[in-house]
């Protein structure tokens, strides 16, 4: 099952790489607002509960969710990601997260919002891999193969 699990995420990076390639042959990325993982760290702790502040979001499949995640942050599969972002405010600080680095659905998320008029986007390139390897707070079991590379 964890094989499955790693192959679709695997799958999906490639997909979403292979579109943002031939996305990107007719215009250069942009410039993409990095934030680390200790910098993430203290911006949560700094806010706290204050979930009106500041959006954390995981867009990886709820199953792979399932199986660790940093606390206080939101599951939303990148399929989902625009409509469920429609009505939020367009300044909301947003950090986008995935499994690891490179994050090939962390930085179509990001251009994504941006595309969509979001101003205030951060991608944490070093996802849940680097998080667990801080040793900072996670919930769920975190036995997942791409945690441990």
């Amino acid at each position: 099952m964890k094989q499955i699990i790693c192959n679709k995420i695997l799958l999906i990076g490639l997909l979403v790489t292979s579109q943002l390639k031939s996305e990107n042959q007719a215009q250069p990325e942009p410039f993409i607002s990095i934030i680390s993982c200790s910098e993430l760290h203290e911006k949560m702790r700094s806010y706290g509960d204050n979930e009106q502040v500041l959006y954390v979001i995981n867009v990886l499949p709820k199953a792979i969710c399932k199986d660790c995640k940093i606390p206080g942050t939101l599951n939303i599969p990148i399929d989902k990601l625009v409509k469920k972002v429609q009505n939020w405010p367009k300044n909301r600080e947003i950090v986008i997260h995935c499994a690891g680095n490179p994050c090939p659905l962390g930085r179509h998320a990001y251009q994504m919002l941006i595309h969509q008029g979001f101003s205030n986007v951060w991608l944490f390139d070093g996802g849940l891999r680097c998080w667990k390897r801080e040793n900072l707070p996670t919930c769920g079991r975190c036995r997942a193969g791409y945690l441990k590379g």
